[in-house]
C-alpha cells in the first residue's frame, strides 16, 4: 500500500536539484511560484559552486552556477532536492536556461 502510495504522488513529478538562490523553500514558493511536493537538504559529490562574474554590474554582478570540483569526490555542492510537476519543471528549465 505504502508503495502505491509513494508511487501515486511522483506521477507527473520530477525532482530537481537548487543551488544559490534556488536553495530555499521560500524562494522556490514566492520568486519561482512553484508548489514542491517534497523539499530535502542534500549534497552532491564531485562538484562545486562557483561565481560568474561579468552580467551586469548595476542589476546582478554575478550569478551561481555548478562545476565539477577538481579534487574530484572530495568536493561537494550542498543544495536542495525538491520534487515539482513536469510542468513546473518545464518553466523552471526555461527561467534558468536549463
Amino acid at each position: 500500500m505504502k508503495i502505491i502510495s509513494s508511487f501515486s504522488i511522483t506521477m507527473g513529478h520530477v525532482w530537481r536539484f537548487g543551488y544559490g538562490s534556488n536553495i530555499g523553500l521560500k524562494n522556490l514558493r514566492e520568486k519561482k511560484s512553484l508548489n514542491p511536493q517534497r523539499c530535502l537538504a542534500g549534497t552532491i559529490a564531485g562538484w562545486e559552486l562557483y561565481f560568474k562574474k561579468g552580467f551586469s554590474p548595476y542589476v546582478e554582478p554575478a550569478w551561481a552556477s555548478i562545476r565539477t570540483h577538481p579534487d574530484g569526490d572530495a568536493g561537494e555542492l550542498h543544495g536542495t532536492a525538491f520534487l515539482i510537476s513536469e510542468e513546473e519543471a518545464e518553466v523552471l528549465d526555461r527561467q534558468e536556461g536549463g
